[in-house]
């Protein structure tokens, strides 16, 4: 099982298949996909026996141009359980690696109106006395973080940087959320599960279908919970 149609992907795939004629998948694909990695997914994909999507996007890319059928659920981290008490007392901001938005996804605002972007969606939280914490969750996050808060610095407003080394830390942080503002889907399931408003940076066309599908008043999380489980069920029973 694989988290995603990148490198990791790739790799593994290229090693399963010199084990074993049949795998399966659990994944997703960004739409930044060039027509050399299509062909080479295509080839891989052929070999694989069972495929589960965690977004609908994915879903119909998979079977429109791979020609492959799959199902689909929620990602597995819905099914994560905090028993962690809510205290709603800070605003969340995650900037997204402002390189890769515009690199890989055609990303049309400058930095500065980025940034500018980030602090109006924090700006009504800050305003009602919450507290503003900037985190990231991979590297290129932590960089575009340094720079966003040197930015926020000249504009007086007070915030805390937090380092997330662990999910016990990422739990505990999330749990201090009225809020999170993130284009990290983990980031934003997390988010759901501590019951904090959402505010997704639809910089992709995965966090695009994200916000469709999980951002609205009809959500469920339990719902999510039992579907996230039942597809791993079901990419379980396909690879024995």
């Amino acid at each position: 099982a694989a988290g995603g149609m990148g490198r990791t992907l790739y790799d593994m795939a290229r090693e399963s298949l010199g084990f074993a004629t049949e795998f399966v998948i659990k994944g997703f694909i960004d739409d930044n996909l060039s027509a050399y990695e299509i062909k080479k997914y295509k080839c891989l994909i052929s070999n694989v026996k069972y495929i589960n999507c965690r977004d609908y996007f994915s879903y119909e890319f998979i079977k429109s141009r791979f020609d492959k059928e799959c199902s689909l659920s929620p990602d597995i981290a819905f099914s994560y359980e905090s028993q962690m008490i809510k205290s709603k007392e800070n605003v969340i901001v995650m900037p997204y690696c402002y390189h890769t938005a515009v690199s890989a996804f055609s990303f049309l605002l400058s930095r500065q109106e980025y940034y500018q972007m980030l602090l109006e969606k924090a700006m009504p939280f800050i305003l009602s006395g919450k507290r503003m914490i900037v985190t990231a969750t991979t590297s290129a996050d932590i960089q575009e973080s340094y720079k966003f808060i040197e930015w926020i610095n000249k504009k007086n407003i007070e915030m805390e940087m937090k380092y997330i080394y662990s999910i016990e830390m990422f739990e505990n942080l999330f749990s201090s959320a009225e809020c999170i503002i993130s284009g990290r889907m983990h980031a934003l399931i997390m988010g759901k599960i501590m019951d904090a408003n959402i505010i997704p940076i639809e910089i992709s066309q995965k966090i695009k279908q994200f916000a469709y599908d999980y951002n609205t008043h009809e959500f469920d999380l339990n719902i999510a919970r039992k579907k996230s489980l039942d597809g791993i069920d079901l990419l379980v029973a396909n690879f024995n």
